[in-house]
């Protein structure tokens, strides 16, 4: 083809972009328009039915568009439920109502009376019918209930912030296939008082002014995925005819997508990809080898030398185990994986020896991975890797044993690995749910003999997680990427008990965030969005990072810290002496209170722990740092760590966790005589 007609070419597919281009915005806006939206006042329907539940009262039906209710409860029983029943009515040809094109739905609620310690939120159910049921009959069994929790006033609700009720699936021991959501087929909707039964005695009055559902004539959602799969067609299309025009840039692009660009190994992806073509019955083992000291090799010798090390690394791997066929994989920055087509390596000592020996850089030295590994040996990789990648990284999650290289996943770990999926799913329905709550440690100040601050810590009202601390699922909401949402949570209840208590002058509350936070660089304007929306000062709250994470050092850590200091919050560095952060670490850290770690605490009567505290004393002073002890459960334990210039503290020994308004009147017990001095 001539240079004029390739030009011309590129002219007619650019026109023919732009055009389709401008098509596809134009219908994109429309989709999000009142053109293309519709409303539905749910109480105007004709054949709508409102029955009370068990022995709640209608004071009026919709008059001038206001539904109110009255319950009564004389006595606490188990099963007292108050509450109405919106039942919708069938259309013509006796089918159920539809929410298959609903977006969400509008409500407007008042909770006029009730008992003081009622929280006073509304459940809200829509109720489909479950279609894995053995009739058609209106029983629990046979419907499916969709609940979200509210409080008083209007709200718009998207309707994915409805989830299929755990009490539901557990009452009718519902599979984990037939729990998915379903609007497909409305049979009512229920609003009912959260409390289920009613806990407290007394009158319970509430009303429902509106009730609206908003939909749209064409689905956007289903739109985006016509489009997204007219421009994918259009895209392979194109694709395929450059590809014949030159397979070269076909390649390419398979490669970049394919295999890690600094190792030239295959990435995740890429891996997928090799074993798709393989049987899907293949046997084999996949190791996995996480870096401990990635990161501290590429801040110290740069990207350019850790990638150098790694290509040496990786050349004397595929040189050694050659003749076992093996691949060798980059997951991630500090993962490499290598799967084994005929399970587990023969020499696999040689794998631990390599690693153990390091290679020789040019101009830096000598320099090692220091590396964990764990091996699963698997039927059906292909079919499986998923789970296999799972059971691997969970290995290594493990406390490490370093008498072993590889641990191997058996049988053993298959009931914890469950159990973190299980604490992982519960906490998913808590967040979705509401169901968690904070309570306050207090932090008591003996120069003022007073409450000066307090610690948030977080609790669940879940059965699954009531019994666990959160140190054991909040580990487990990181991997899942779920800390950030937890984290806002915590943050916003935390905002809502400052405004709802009056406190003293310079009271202080505490907020642990996870460290992941800190390797995003939008979450101070978070803070800073989530602080003027409550209209609370930045100088009320402390955000505390546990130390451990600060062994690492790197200068995005210290930016986050610094914009946070900027905002006005106060930053603390919780279980002080547990991280071995250095003093210069100390000296760069942008912090305002170190907080020494109970572990500490608990062993002043040894003379090492002593030594330790003293130290930690000293140079909170020397850097000008507030100092707070954690764990004080004794006087002897308070005197000492007064005597040294501490003066902040917590533990049991001034309260035990619990409400905000108790934690303000907490006091030092009567002192005994005996000191540790």
């Amino acid at each position: 083809m001539s240079r004029n007609g390739s030009s011309q070419g590129t002219s007619t597919y650019r026109q023919l972009f732009i055009t389709i281009g401008i098509i596809s915005a134009l219908v994109f806006l429309w989709a999000r328009t009142s053109f293309n939206h519709y409303q539905v006042d749910l109480f105007d329907l004709e054949g709508v039915n409102l029955q009370p539940i068990q022995a709640t009262e209608l004071l009026s039906e919709k008059d001038d568009g206001l539904l109110s209710m009255r319950c009564r409860l004389l006595q606490v029983s188990s099963s007292f439920t108050c509450g109405v029943q919106v039942h919708l009515p069938k259309d013509a040809q006796g089918n159920l109502f539809s929410f298959d094109r609903i977006d969400r739905m509008e409500i407007a609620t008042q909770v006029l009376t009730a008992p003081e310690r009622f929280d006073g939120r509304l459940q809200v159910n829509i109720v489909s019918m479950f279609k894995g049921g053995d009739d058609q009959a209106l029983t629990d069994s046979n419907l499916k209930f969709h609940s979200t929790r509210i409080g008083s006033g209007t709200f718009e609700i998207p309707l994915d912030r409805f989830d299929v009720a755990s009490w539901w699936q557990d009452a009718y021991n519902i599979s984990f296939e037939d729990a998915k959501k379903d609007f497909s087929q409305v049979e009512s909707v229920y609003i009912l008082l959260n409390d289920r039964p009613l806990k407290y005695e007394g009158e319970y009055q509430f009303t429902v002014s509106e009730l609206k559902v908003d939909g749209y004539l064409v689905d956007p959602l289903s739109l985006n995925n016509w489009l997204i799969t007219f421009w994918l067609m259009l895209g392979v299309g194109s694709l395929l005819h450059f590809s014949w025009r030159g397979h070269g840039t076909l390649q390419r692009m398979r490669r970049v997508a394919l295999y890690d660009h600094a190792t030239e190994l295959l990435n995740e992806q890429g891996l997928r990809d090799y074993l798709r073509g393989l049987a899907p019955e293949a046997d084999g083992a996949l190791y996995i080898l996480r870096f401990d000291n990635a990161a501290i090799l590429e801040r110290h010798f740069g990207e350019k030398v850790f990638n150098q090390l790694l290509i040496k690394t990786k050349q004397r791997l595929l040189s050694v185990f050659q003749s076992q066929s093996v691949t060798l994989v980059r997951l991630s920055e500090a993962e490499f994986a290598l799967f084994c087509p005929t399970g587990i390596l023969a020499r696999e000592q040689l794998l631990e020896r390599i690693f153990k020996e390091g290679v020789e850089m040019e101009g830096v030295g000598h320099l090692k991975l220091d590396v964990i590994a764990s091996v699963v040996v698997e039927s059906s990789i292909p079919k499986k890797l998923d789970a296999v990648l799972e059971k691997g990284r969970f290995v290594l999650d493990q406390p490490k044993d370093r008498t072993v290289f590889a641990k191997r996943y058996t049988s053993e770990l298959d009931e914890p690995l469950q159990r973190k999926a299980s604490v992982e799913q519960a906490v998913r329905r808590c967040i979705a749910e509401d169901d968690f709550y904070l309570v306050f440690m207090p932090l008591y100040d003996a120069r003022r003999d007073r409450v000066m601050g307090a610690e948030a810590l977080l609790r669940s009202n879940s059965e699954s997680l009531r019994q666990l601390s959160p140190e054991v699922y909040i580990p487990v909401a990181e991997k899942a990427n779920l800390i950030q949402e937890i984290d806002m949570l915590v943050l916003r209840k935390a905002l809502t008990a400052i405004k709802q208590h009056e406190l003293p002058e310079g009271f202080v509350l505490s907020i642990n965030i996870s460290a992941q936070e800190l390797l995003d660089s939008e979450f101070a304007q978070r803070i800073d969005a989530a602080l003027r929306s409550a209209g609370v000062s930045a100088s009320s709250i402390c955000l505390e990072v546990t130390e451990t994470f600060f062994v690492h050092m790197d200068e995005a850590k210290v930016e986050v810290l610094d914009q946070l200091r900027a905002l006005g919050c106060l930053v603390s560095l919780d279980d002080f002496g547990t991280g071995y952060t250095s003093f210069a670490h100390l000296q760069r850290l942008s912090v305002d209170e170190i907080k020494i770690d109970r572990s500490f605490v608990s062993r002043l009567d040894d003379p090492k722990a002593r030594v330790v505290v003293e130290s930690m004393v000293n140079i909170a002073q020397a850097l000008d740092y507030k100092l707070v002890a954690e764990g004080v459960e004794t006087l002897e334990q308070l005197d000492y760590l007064r005597s040294l210039g501490c003066h902040c503290f917590q533990g049991f020994l001034f309260s035990e966790p619990t409400t905000l308004k108790k934690a303000l009147a907490a006091r030092k017990p009567a002192p005994v005589e005996i000191s540790l001095k």
